[in-house]
């Protein structure tokens, strides 16, 4: 991954690692499960460092989740081809504690990668050089929420 300026070396690593299908995990409450199992999975609007004010996104962990509690306790799996996520994945920065300065540090050139596989190299450094674990934003920049992104219904 550090040897890509896009994020196409990002969608590679997850690759070699899982194959074409990428599992997902989405921990979530027992009332959101049964909208779940009525409507399938659908974006909701919600508040990230993505944006400015809110948009419509789903949040998912890369290949474990590690949010199941008393809380959450339902976990999903959704298994996304890779093509799907490269149209809908975002890195979720909202914990991430890795800036500019720390990508430099790992010989990154700030002016030559994209924004989005600097994020994903973000998130890879602080989560101990993982990509398992690794949250992302399903997002649908394109079409603003409408429609159904999701191929298939998840339960």
């Amino acid at each position: 991954m550090f040897n890509s300026f896009e994020i196409d070396g990002f969608f590679k690593a997850l690759e070699l690692q899982y194959g074409k299908r990428i599992p997902l995990y989405h921990a979530t409450d027992i009332s959101s499960y049964e909208m779940i199992k009525k409507e399938g999975l659908v974006l909701k609007e919600g508040k990230n460092s993505f944006h400015w004010g809110y948009s419509s996104q789903l949040y998912f962990q890369i290949g474990r989740s590690d949010y199941l509690d008393t809380y959450r306790s339902v976990l999903l799996k959704f298994n996304a081809s890779i093509d799907w996520l490269g149209q809908f994945a975002f890195a979720d920065l909202d914990n991430v504690i890795i800036n500019d300065k720390d990508l430099l540090k790992f010989g990154i050139c700030l002016e030559q990668i994209t924004s989005e596989m600097k994020d994903f190299l973000k998130y890879y450094i602080w989560n101990d050089f993982m990509i398992e674990g690794m949250e992302i934003m399903i997002m649908d920049l394109n079409l603003v929420g409408i429609g159904e992104i999701f191929p298939e219904r998840v339960v």
